[in-house]
């Protein structure tokens, strides 16, 4: 008989989620992972398989669990107030953009992605009666704030936001 895992699986995908949201795919090596979970290696490849088992596994909690509080939240939120939630969000939506990179070469997060983007454009924009399409469609919209807030400050995206809807 094996032995029991002494760690919570929930606890660890949430974790490894945080970390490749945080390093990227690419960027987060196997010993980042050992030693920002406290798992031991052998662990690792047991329960997971790999680093590529592990990211799809967090993925797929993320997307179950997490992401739809920000799903709620956005919501919930005043449309000119969707830049600022989704800064608050930050930690949550950055894994999806690490796994927006690589959904062009692994089927199995390019599913997991257009769960999520699904999730979060029905949440907002859409209502539950969109077409999947539709909400993957407005998802997209609402990560690609996200990923322009990294590059336009906070405080400024409603502005350009306003400015594009109007031309």
């Amino acid at each position: 008989m094996g032995r029991v895992p002494e760690y919570d699986r929930a606890s660890v995908l949430s974790a490894a989620g945080a970390l490749f949201g945080t390093l990227g795919y690419a960027g987060c090596s196997i010993d980042d992972l050992v030693q920002g979970l406290a798992v031991h290696r052998g662990s690792l490849y047991k329960a997971f398989g790999s680093k590529r088992g592990l990211f799809i596994e967090a993925l797929r909690h993320h997307v179950s669990g997490p992401l739809s509080s920000v799903a709620e939240d956005l919501a919930a939120a005043s449309p000119e107030c969707i830049p600022e939630e989704l800064a608050a969000r930050a930690p949550e939506l950055d894994l999806l953009l690490v796994a927006a990179v690589e959904a062009g070469t692994d089927p199995a997060v390019e599913e997991q992605m257009k769960a999520a983007l699904a999730s979060l454009g029905r949440a907002k924009l859409l209502g539950a009666n969109a077409s999947d399409t539709e909400a993957r469609t407005a998802g997209l919209l609402l990560l690609s704030c996200r990923l322009a807030s990294h590059c336009v400050p906070a405080d400024e995206l409603p502005h350009h936001l306003h400015r594009l809807s109007t031309k």
